[in-house]
């Protein structure tokens, strides 16, 4: 019988410092499931893309909607489409109010002023006696400096013209 010496039995052996030890095996990211794809971060910007996109559009949709609700009261009003975008209110029982001051406000504007003074009309100057035959008209013109008022003391008016054209005080 022999005897197992301590030297021939197969004992577990420590590993060798100085071997160079196997890598690790590098993790691989967890496989895609289904609930949550690989394409995550790439599909929120799409996502948030859409949503902008859908919330120009609603917008857009908004301003068309109230662009016509304004024409159309301002049509049943009677106003011309320039005075549209001039409507005031946040309904269309607010844009009809205002679209009726409006058209109250071109009528009052419209209508002629009512005068102040009645018109005094001014008498025809008197008719020139006949002249003989063969003797050519004379101008009757007079100076300026003989009227009596210096053509500086009077400012150049409309009024100030005439009165010294066709005298007067």
């Amino acid at each position: 019988m022999t005897d197992p010496s301590p030297t021939t039995a197969e004992q577990p052996t420590a590993p060798d410092t100085d071997a160079a030890a196997p890598a690790p095996a590098p993790t691989a990211a967890p496989a895609p499931t289904p609930e949550a794809p690989a394409t995550a971060p790439a599909a929120d910007t799409r996502v948030s893309e859409l949503e902008s996109r859908a919330q120009a559009a609603e917008d857009r949709a908004r301003l068309a909607e109230q662009q016509l609700t304004r024409l159309t009261v301002a049509r049943a009003a009677g106003l011309p489409d320039a005075f549209a975008a001039r409507l005031q209110g946040a309904d269309e029982a607010a844009l009809t109010a205002d679209a009726t001051a409006l058209v109250e406000l071109i009528k009052t504007a419209a209508a002629p002023a009512a005068p102040t003074a009645p018109a005094v009309p001014t008498p025809p100057a008197p008719a020139a006696a006949p002249l003989p035959p063969g003797r050519r008209p004379v101008e009757s013109l007079t100076p300026a400096a003989t009227t009596g008022t210096d053509a500086h003391d009077e400012p150049d008016t409309p009024d100030a013209i005439a009165r010294a054209v066709f005298g007067g005080k």
